[in-house]
């Protein structure tokens, strides 16, 4: 097969890994990750993918606005991609960073699952398939509970919260809870003070309604 050179971008480290990335193929493939040493933990996604007449460079993106970019990844923890949907493509599990230091600290974001999959030569963003409900639905039960109990900075699990009860259809239930953090006030208050970390703004719900993702 024709060879393809690889090669990562600057950054502090490379991670590398060699392996089929659908259970019939033929050929293995290469994912190659590129880490910027950042504090948002962004990398790029480059795979090296065995096509017709040899191997094609192709780098995971999955939109217009993310240019190749991944933030939130730990790749030494990032598993092999495999088939989460039932469609025999190959699925990375990322992070949803929609969220990333807007309603919170960046240390107080929520970030719910993103799924990546790799059809054909481009990435495509598939976390609304019905097939990831189970996903979702783990996610939301623990953004529930912070959400619930974080005292400081909750509207973060709050808004996780919401973004997972929207893939799954529970969406009005959410926002019941949602309100009622918003109505408690002060949630571990201080004399007659109240730090702004603790307590959620009354215009979070307005602010957060449009960010969600639709229903899978």
């Amino acid at each position: 097969m024709k060879p393809v050179t690889m090669r990562g971008e600057p950054g502090v480290t490379a991670f590398v890994g060699i392996g089929k990335l659908t259970p019939d193929a033929t050929q293995p493939s290469l994912i190659l990750i590129s880490e910027n040493g950042g504090s948002a933990g962004c990398v790029e996604i480059d795979l090296a993918v065995p096509q017709m007449t040899g191997y094609e460079r192709v780098r995971l993106s999955a939109g217009e606005d993310d240019d190749g970019t991944q933030c939130r990844v730990d790749p030494s923890r990032l598993a092999w991609p495999r088939d989460m949907t039932g469609h025999g493509r190959p699925e990375f599990q990322l992070l949803d960073t929609r969220f990333q230091c807007r309603f919170t600290s960046c240390a107080g974001s929520w970030y719910p699952p993103r799924i990546v999959a790799l059809d054909g030569r481009k990435g495509v963003d598939v976390s609304s398939d019905p097939a990831l409900r189970p996903l979702y639905l783990i996610d939301m039960v623990k953004a529930r509970h912070a959400c619930k109990n974080a005292k400081e900075e909750a509207q973060g699990a709050c808004a996780g919260y919401a973004a997972d009860a929207a893939r799954v259809g529970q969406l009005p239930q959410a926002w019941r809870v949602i309100h009622a953090q918003v109505q408690r006030g002060c949630r571990v208050p201080f004399s007659d003070v109240c730090p702004d970390t603790n307590r959620i703004p009354t215009s979070f719900p307005a602010e957060l309604a449009p960010l969600l993702p639709a229903a899978g």
